[in-house]
């Protein structure tokens, strides 16, 4: 019996950590499509019904360095909540990495991803001044 919960968690663990991978890299992903080359496609097809504010004509617009390629890029924080929702793991990702523009423009970026079926989609996405920004940055 013991051997078999410990399997059966062993095996939790190791699906939730190729999850939070997936996760990881469509974030990734999704951050250079949206901040760097400001790819209003990859938004509209990717973004949550649910979510959506802005089209993304409108977001892209509105980004304050909008045409400008990043300077510095610091590392990204990531957190994942995994919850058991009915008969699914819900699997949600939180990302914010600190961005340098023009020399002086700290600011992070952040996203929320979360797991649809077999995909993830952006729950969320924006940005924020900061000052402490700068200090992620190395």
């Amino acid at each position: 019996m013991a051997a078999s919960l410990a399997c059966g968690l062993y095996g939790f663990s190791v699906y939730n950590a190729d999850l939070q991978r997936a996760g990881t890299a469509f974030a990734g992903h999704a951050f250079k499509a949206i901040f760097v080359e400001h790819d209003e496609e990859f938004l509209r097809r990717n973004l949550a019904e649910a979510k959506r504010n802005l089209t993304p004509e409108q977001f892209i617009g509105l980004l304050p360095f909008a045409g400008e390629w990043p300077r510095l890029v610091g590392q990204v924080q990531n957190a994942f909540v995994t919850r058991l929702e009915g008969l699914h793991l819900a699997v949600r990702g939180f990302f914010e990495v600190p961005v340098l523009y023009r020399g002086s423009m700290a600011i992070f970026l952040n996203m929320e991803v979360g797991r649809v079926g077999d995909s993830w989609e952006i729950e969320h996405v924006g940005w924020e001044d900061h000052p402490t920004a700068l200090q992620g940055i190395k």
